[in-house]
């Protein structure tokens, strides 16, 4: 009789094939769900935000304001997008990096990780991520490409199992960050 142990890292890897990097605006995607991050403040940090904000218009703030009540770090908020070409925008809440002491890998991690939950959990076929986190006072490109890819591999198998996701797209501004996470997939065996 002879013994296999399963290598985790096998089992989920398999599904990285359905990870697509590719340049471009996150705001045109037209996909079941975008992702972002807001401070517990609510404030539209950030160009991703502000750029969000301006094309879902008015009628995003009413909603954020009629329907988040002291969020908490970590917590998600799946939301129409009004006049975006995606069905839903993803918030989800992560604190403030005020200094380089105060970026904790924990809190990127986590918000992929619910960010691939929530999306299982409303039986989407296709997201789209950014590279979030990584902007002027966020994490390096390197360290948050490691983080959001290792949070999506965390939770793609569960979701894949579920028969929903069909694609997960990273939409990355300039060609230099799609290198970065094609290099990063790469190294995850994908």
């Amino acid at each position: 009789m002879s013994i296999f142990i399963s290598d985790r890292r096998k089992a989920s890897t398999r599904y990285l094939d359905k990870v697509k990097i590719i340049p471009g605006d996150i705001t045109e995607q037209a996909v079941d769900a975008i992702v972002s991050i807001l401070p517990k403040n609510l404030e539209y940090r950030g160009e991703l935000n502000a750029k969000i904000a301006q094309i879902a218009g008015a009628d995003m703030d009413a909603f954020i304001q009629n329907n988040i009540f002291a969020p908490r770090v970590g917590d998600i908020y799946a939301m129409p997008a009004f006049n975006l070409p995606s069905k839903h925008i993803f918030f989800i809440i992560m604190p403030v990096f005020k200094t380089e002491f105060d970026l904790n890998e924990k809190h990127l991690l986590n918000a992929c990780r619910k960010a691939m939950e929530q999306a299982r959990d409303m039986r989407l076929l296709n997201m789209a991520f950014p590279p979030i986190a990584s902007g002027k006072h966020g994490f390096p490109k390197v360290k948050a490409a490691r983080l959001i890819l290792q949070g999506i591999e965390d939770r793609i198998e569960s979701a894949y199992n579920m028969h929903t996701l069909e694609e997960i797209r990273i939409v990355a501004r300039t060609e230099e960050t799609c290198r970065i996470f094609r290099d990063r997939i790469v190294q995850m065996g994908g």
